[in-house]
């Protein structure tokens, strides 16, 4: 089988980073590995500098720094980037692994009692809307985080309390192993933190800034060990956009993706400098600036920048007072490539949510500092975990019309520059996906190595690491327009070299010629990838020899699979859409597949839904068309193991509709429709759990309703409290008439 396109010569190195005590790798003194170690403050300044320089024109450098100012964000750090304000004793606080049980009774048990949220890798949790311990159900909308209480066996439940977080509406959560304590995450944009008086007094109030329509992270720490008090302990921010979180125990590694953090104001050619002695205030005065002398200008500037400029940072408060700041990662912990990347730094930072647990539980601050961070001077989009390693991937999107995006430090055309608008836009047609690896098996997250593969991925599915092997789907040359008659997609394998870069070892090509990838899901040594135009290919890799992995088998059927389950040994559930014969998706479609012989993949059973007519021909004219949210968001997929029951939101519009869920039971080879569910406001279910083995509880915008698993009917309905009533509302379990359940 013919290999379309050479795999690209990876960037990296390996390096052991420890924010503690850094030492330096041998193999980083070598000028032609891919990133540099800075190695002190001044040094990682000079960089930055640097690369800016290189980039002014008479305009700035293009996308760096924000010129407009505004409120108050961050508090400064002094060289090094150690943590200038804290309390005492924070430094010397345990770090133990110990879980606290709730009394003495047996606790419920995941994958028995009750479902968790549905994730890519055993054993690495990752944050959602809804989080239960089987006990208790946590939910957060918007801006409110409701506790419910589980009563008769999964049957009923009441909310026992409820807090509405103030500033920011966070977007998932994790429940720390113990159940003590919940850790929200999400962005913000434009809300900061005003400097505590007289805590930094080496930095100006008129310097901290924060600027309009930047990203800044926000974790909130609950404490919920009072069921009917929950209550915010602590608050980190950060400076950057929120990528993703992963959690293994009570480790969480949170991965952030941010710009330079500075306040320069550029100069442009015509600018002239203001005068201040007139009786108006302000008034301009000289002759405007050349070009020249605007770049000359706007270089010293760069010349003028300091530390604070290019590195971000966080802050951790508390609801007493208490404070901690600093950089988000030391200087000794950044890498930046030799080959210039852009101004943009990845970070992973490391929480211990169990830190001071014993003699100082009571810590929040502690728990919420970060106890080590890395960094990269790159981007970063998708994030893979597993139990030992984190893997970070970002698209690199090149053109071939020059002058186009490729040149990720291009600056804005000075004076004098021409543009010619008779230049066609650039169409898009070679991606290139670089992947970050760090090492988990640490305290910190340790930066391993970098490499490339040629290609887009999909999402975190499109990553696999299986003994020692990085496995990597991806989509080569343009997935959409004109272009895609000509995209394919590959399976490579990537394998750490002695240097510690990940290097191609082998690859399978000519996947889908004319399609781009809708899933992957990877179970041990096999690949199982969709690629879709018309017809829905599913492809059969075998990954056993990672220096050739090899196609193996192929099934063609119409529609797609965009989300693809392991439901054990021999069966795939695919969930995705039917087609037309040119391949515009109708209805939303559940695949069962054997995959026993993988040379003959087949499909066993099929549901379809039908938004149109009830059966009715539809005149050739597209009347209705239904999808699910699993096709884009996995944890919105529920699968039950004891009674074989999938479970998946519905949203269906034409002559037959419907917003709800559908709940099928799967057989050794048959998918049977059980039956719906909706909600009385009907608006549209996003997450669905079972409680109490025999209890499915879905939510969707404000509503929780409960549900018999078996038959469907409706046992009682919860109606959430809102941040526009302050988070206190305990509504009343309300009985709801029987659901009919499908023939």
């Amino acid at each position: 089988m013919g290999c379309r396109a050479t795999a690209i010569a990876l960037a990296g190195f390996a390096a052991a980073v420890i924010v503690a005590a850094a030492t330096v790798p041998a193999v980083l003194a070598a000028e032609d590995d891919g990133l540099a170690w800075p190695g002190s403050c001044d040094s990682l300044l000079s960089a930055y500098r640097t690369e800016a320089a290189a980039r002014v024109s008479a305009r700035g450098v293009t996308g760096l720094f924000d010129t407009s100012g505004g409120r108050a964000l961050f508090a400064a750090s002094p060289a090094g980037g150690r943590r200038i304000s804290r309390e005492p004793g924070i430094e010397g606080a345990d770090i133990s692994s110990t879980v606290v049980t709730n009394g003495a009774e047996s606790s419920p048990v995941a994958g028995t009692d009750f479902s968790d949220t549905n994730v890519q890798v055993e054993g690495v949790a990752e944050p959602d809307i809804v989080k239960t311990d089987g006990k208790r159900v946590f939910v957060l909308r918007s801006r409110t985080l409701s506790v419910i209480k589980v009563s008769e066996g999964g049957e009923t439940g009441t909310v026992s309390g409820s807090v509405a977080i103030d500033g920011h509406s966070p977007t998932e959560m994790f429940l720390d192993g113990d159940g003590d304590q919940l850790l929200l995450l999400g962005n913000t944009y434009g809300s900061g933190l005003w400097p505590i008086e007289g805590e930094h007094p080496t930095r100006s109030v008129s310097n901290l800034r924060r600027f309009p329509g930047r990203s800044i992270t926000v974790l909130t720490l609950v404490d919920v060990s009072d069921w009917a008090s929950p209550r915010v302990v602590a608050t980190f921010r950060a400076d950057g956009r929120y990528v993703a979180a992963r959690r293994v125990g009570g480790t969480v590694r949170l991965v952030l993706s941010s710009r330079a953090t500075g306040r320069v104001r550029w100069v442009y050619p015509g600018w002239r400098e203001p005068r201040t002695d007139t009786l108006e205030g302000t008034a301009p005065a000289g002759p405007g600036l050349t070009a020249e002398a605007a770049a000359t200008e706007n270089k010293r500037r760069i010349e003028a920048t300091t530390l604070d400029d290019w590195v971000p940072s966080y802050r951790v408060t508390t609801p007493t007072g208490e404070s901690a700041s600093a950089y988000l990662v030391n200087c000794d912990s950044v890498f930046r490539p030799f080959r210039f990347g852009g101004f943009s730094s990845l970070s992973v930072l490391t929480f211990d949510l169990r830190k001071g647990e014993g003699r100082a539980k009571d810590n929040a601050l502690g728990r919420l500092t970060p106890v080590g961070g890395v960094a990269v001077q790159a981007d970063g989009r998708t994030v893979y975990a597993t139990e030992t390693s984190l893997y970070v991937a970002t698209t690199d999107y090149q053109f071939d019309v020059v002058g186009s995006r490729a040149d990720s430090g291009g600056s804005a055309p000075g004076a004098g520059e021409a543009t010619d608008s008779s230049v066609a836009p650039p169409v898009s047609r070679t991606f290139v996906t670089r992947v970050h690896q760090f090492d988990l098996t640490s305290t910190a997250a340790t930066y391993t190595g970098s490499g490339a593969v040629p290609g887009s991925v999909l999402n975190q599915f499109s990553f696999h690491a299986y003994k020692g092997t990085l496995f990597v789907a991806t989509t080569e040359g343009s997935p959409w327009g004109a272009a895609r008659d000509t995209s394919f997609s590959t399976v490579s394998a990537l394998q750490p070299t002695d240097s510690g870069s990940l290097s191609v070892v082998g690859s399978v090509s000519d996947l889908g010629v004319g399609e781009r990838i809708f899933a992957v899901r990877y179970v041990a040594d096999t690949a199982y990838v969709v690629t879709f135009r018309r017809t829905d290919p599913l492809y059969v890799i075998s990954l056993a020899d990672p220096t050739a992995p090899a196609r193996v088998g192929e099934l063609k059927i119409p529609g797609f699979s965009s989300y693809l389950h392991p439901l054990g040994p021999g069966r795939l559930l695919g969930v995705g859409q039917n087609a037309t014969a040119e391949g515009v998706a109708t209805a939303a479609q559940v695949t069962l597949f054997s995959v026993e012989d993988p040379a003959n993949p087949r499909k066993l059973a099929s549901w379809t839904d039908t938004p149109t007519s009830n059966g009715d021909s539809d005149g050739g004219r597209r009347r209705g068309t239904s999808s699910s949210t699993v096709g884009w968001d996995h944890r919105a997929f529920l699968y039950w193991a004891p009674s074989s029951t999938a479970v998946l939101p519905l949203s269906g519009y034409g002559v037959r509709r419907f917003t709800g869920a559908l709940v099928l039971t799967v057989g050794n080879d048959s998918l049977t429709e059980a039956g719906r569910l909706s909600h009385p406001d009907g608006s549209a279910v996003v997450r669905n759990w079972v409680i109490g083995k025999d209890h499915l509880w879905s939510l969707s915008r404000s509503t929780v309703v409960v549900n018999a698993l078996d038959g469907l009917a409706q046992e009682g309905q919860l109606d959430l409290p809102s941040s526009r009533d302050g988070g206190n509302t305990k509504p009343i379990w309300k009985t709801l008439p029987v659901a009919e359940a499908a023939a």
